[in-house]
């Protein structure tokens, strides 16, 4: 168990890369702040069975990465758990599925804002 000791914090848990991530790192042991944007009981369900199995604490944390406030709420929520976080994996994102030259000038800004500038507020709150 290579994170064994070890907390994290992972942002969009609930599917894709993020949801790899957060499986590999629960097998590892390590203990995990699960973040993505919204409650499912799906994804309830599946951190209830990864603590089950590997014998670790996950903790739910909902915040969306669009608003800065949401974000700046759920740091300082993890931080008054007083655990030391040890690793943070950024891993939540959003895309325009477009080609380039049809994206506008607001969908890109507004990709660059949530995959880049607004993850500085969840590493430095």
């Amino acid at each position: 168990m290579l994170l064994k000791g070890k907390t994290a914090v992972i942002t969009g848990c609930m599917q894709g890369i993020g949801k790899a991530t957060l499986d590999m790192f629960a097998k590892e042991g390590a203990d995990i702040f699960a973040c993505c944007q919204k409650e499912s009981e799906d994804f309830i369900r599946h951190l209830e069975n990864l603590k089950k199995e590997y014998n670790i604490e996950i903790i739910p944390v909902y915040f969306d990465l669009a608003d800065t406030d949401s974000i700046k709420n759920a740091s300082k929520n993890i931080l008054q758990t007083k655990k030391t976080v040890h690793i943070l994996a950024n891993i939540a994102g959003i895309t325009k599925d477009a080609l380039f030259p049809m994206v506008t000038r607001e969908q890109l800004q507004q990709v660059f804002e949530i995959n880049f500038f607004h993850k500085f507020y969840l590493r430095n709150t």
